[in-house]
């Protein structure tokens, strides 16, 4: 499986310019190891090789990556029970392997922990779709997904339920042997209430609890990131329909979104 490919269908349509930055190299400071930019082997392995003895914090700034990749670096912060630190942002293959599991969580001001679509959801999605061989290509990965989240004791719903949230639209395959998956919006911000429900626990610090709080996130976010949100129990988060299944996009889609 090619780096490339997973990193491809981790990024939504409007989160192309992100996805498409360098990681940055990590900055060590005293018990503390920053990490900003897309999760990789390359920046994941090169986090752990570096990482100081003693250190027991990690302050991430990262728009996801490769889901193997996010789980490696999981297990090593959970392994040395790291305290990890969002800070801007935290989203996709960040938020559910490396925040969501750690031991201990804390979220400045106006951080955004956003999550999308795991290989878990796109199986699930595509086989409800009538695409069980499309689907197919997801298990492996999906099977990594699950029994991570079974060892470090996560409620498998957190793999499923965001991408319904991110309210899917279409599907087409791609040349590379997965599929892209439009959604209405890039991310789904789960409540405090509903995270702790799935065994997301010890999270400290800022979650958005108002339209105050929203408007604080979309100061902080920068516009390369361009994210659109879906907040659950600020909204009318209720009134849209979440499919188990979709539909092939359109021809007309496609050209309108050069796909």
């Amino acid at each position: 499986m090619a780096r490339q490919a997973v990193w491809a269908f981790l990024c939504s349509f409007v989160f192309l310019a992100a996805c498409g930055s360098r990681a940055s190299p990590s900055e060590k400071l005293p018990k503390t190891q920053l990490f900003s930019g897309p999760i990789s082997r390359e920046s994941v392995n090169s986090l752990i090789n570096n990482w100081p003895s003693g250190a027991r914090r990690l302050v991430i700034t990262s728009q996801g990556g490769d889901i193997d990749a996010g789980i490696a670096l999981g297990r090593f912060l959970i392994a040395r029970q790291v305290e990890v630190v969002v800070r801007d942002y935290c989203l996709s293959a960040c938020a559910h392997f490396v925040f969501a599991p750690a031991s201990r969580k804390l979220v400045e001001k106006h951080a955004l922990v956003g999550f999308h679509g795991t290989a878990t959801a796109r199986e699930l999605l595509l086989a409800n779709s009538g695409r069980p061989k499309l689907a197919e290509k997801y298990a492996p990965l999906a099977e990594q997904e699950k029994r991570f989240y079974d060892d470090v004791g996560i409620s498998r719903s957190l793999l499923i339920r965001p991408l319904r949230k991110a309210l899917p639209i279409c599907y087409f395959p791609k040349e590379s042997g997965w599929a892209f998956i439009a959604t209405r919006v890039n991310f789904f911000i789960p409540s405090r209430k509903s995270l702790t429900a799935q065994n997301v626990l010890n999270i400290a610090g800022f979650w958005p609890q108002s339209q105050v709080d929203i408007a604080g996130i979309a100061d902080r976010i920068p516009q390369t990131v361009n994210a659109t949100l879906r907040f659950e129990g600020l909204g009318k988060i209720g009134q849209n329909v979440e499919p188990r299944g979709v539909s092939a996009c359109p021809s007309s889609f496609i050209r309108a979104h050069g796909l």
